[in-house]
């Protein structure tokens, strides 16, 4: 619950940082595919307590969400596409070779 408080505190204080934290934290439980249902539920509570009002916290951090989800999935599909193209390349006709 003290985590929840003080996210809650920053997000109140900073509320343009706290968005771009948010996608960063996201995107990064996305591209090492750390479990994100727990930060989902930890976003919403903190909007919700922010604004004083469920819809206006729900689609707030709906919002985030969405946005910071896109954004993980972009820059995975890059990483994936161009930087580890090769390696992968490699380490498969390595193993279809006897």
């Amino acid at each position: 619950m003290k985590l929840l408080e003080d996210m809650c505190d920053y997000i109140k204080a900073n509320p343009y940082s706290a968005i771009g934290i948010v996608i960063v934290v996201y995107v990064f439980m996305t591209l090492f595919l750390l479990p994100i249902t727990v930060l989902h539920l930890m976003i919403s509570f903190a909007y919700c307590k922010v604004y004083n009002d469920f819809w206006a916290g729900f689609w707030m951090s709906t919002g985030i969400i969405f946005v910071a989800a896109m954004v993980g999935a972009i820059v995975a599909l890059f990483l994936g596409r161009w930087l580890f193209a090769d390696y992968i390349r490699n380490k498969l006709d390595k193993s279809k070779s006897p």
